[in-house]
């Protein structure tokens, strides 16, 4: 079992922390600032946990996590003002994230893609990112709970490219696209999520194949409408139990 505690990783010309293929490693009290690539990359099968991590201003992603048979737990990290994500998790692996804070990336806070790819998404704040507060693409599946996205310049939850998400419990507030949006085959489930003040529409489907199950969710004060089906994404009727109120363009728009 490898341990890597209170140490700091600052300016080097690749990542600031690298494991590979480690069998079981614990990433605590970490700092990773400035690198050239990730912050802290995790890969090739590594499993272990990376708690309480600060990675910022590095030229690659906060926290990279990679590969089938890589399954790592992530809590209370902190990812700001890194070059790409603030979280990225991709080709295969297994990750959970949890209660962490990603702002000012110039990627999407926490991101996930690729088939393969499973992530529970659990009590995060994502905020002012430059792209999504939150996305999951490429067929990756996933469960998004208690999220906050808020103020991210694209979407606050984007679900893209024939992922399939489990979005429960999510706050995305004024972001300057949708608060969620469904895209090119992006589907899933939407419970209970709260999407207001956004600049597009609370809740968006785009493209053919864009679909979800909407129940309950809050979608008010949004400058298009509550709900809305774009470019080709098939209408289905909206049930009265989502609350979609006070919109500038009304309810749902098809």
């Amino acid at each position: 079992r490898a341990t890597v505690e209170k140490s700091v990783f600052i300016g080097n010309r690749t990542q600031g922390l690298y494991a590979h293929a480690a069998v079981s490693i614990s990433v605590k009290d970490v700092e990773c600032k400035g690198n050239q690539q990730a912050g802290i990359l995790l890969a090739e099968g590594t499993r272990g946990e990376v708690v309480k991590v600060t990675c910022a201003s590095n030229v690659g992603p906060g926290i990279t996590i990679a590969h089938a048979g890589t399954k790592v737990t992530v809590t209370e990290g902190i990812c700001r003002d890194n070059r790409s994500d603030g979280i990225l998790v991709v080709k295969g692996c297994e990750s959970t994230v949890l209660k962490s804070t990603c702002t000012h990336n110039e990627g999407s806070g926490i991101a996930a893609a690729d088939k393969g790819t499973k992530v529970v998404f659990t009590d995060n704040t994502c905020r002012e990112n430059k792209r999504h507060g939150l996305a999951i693409s490429k067929e990756a599946v996933g469960e998004m709970t208690k999220n906050l996205a808020e103020k991210n310049r694209m979407h606050g939850i984007g679900v893209l490219d024939k992922a399939e998400v489990t979005l429960v419990k999510n706050r995305c507030l004024d972001n300057v696209s949708s608060g969620i949006q469904f895209w090119k085959g992006g589907h899933g489930r939407a419970e209970t999520n709260t999407c207001d003040r956004n600049q597009q529409s609370g809740i968006s489907f785009f493209g053919a194949g864009s679909t979800a199950t909407l129940k309950r969710n809050t979608c008010r004060r949004n400058q298009v409408f509550g709900v809305n089906f774009l470019s080709g994404a098939e209408a289905f009727k909206v049930g009265r139990d989502n609350r979609l109120s006070s919109n500038r363009r009304g309810r749902v728009g098809r």
